[in-house]
């Protein structure tokens, strides 16, 4: 689609298509995971960590 867009009206845009961003049985590991769940880590150990929740973390 960007390539005929280009061609048609003198553009230069690209598509960014992100893959293997998160899904079923995704690795949630803050050093090997994807981005999405290294964030929502990220997030949940923020909670955790605001309620002194320390048994999850």
């Amino acid at each position: 689609m960007c390539e005929s867009y280009n061609l048609q009206y003198g553009t230069n845009f690209i598509s960014v298509m992100p893959t293997n961003l998160y899904g079923y049985n995704d690795n949630f590991n803050l050093d090997t995971s994807h981005v999405l769940p290294a964030i929502f880590r990220k997030i949940y150990l923020g909670k955790c960590l605001q309620e002194n929740n320390w048994e999850a973390i």
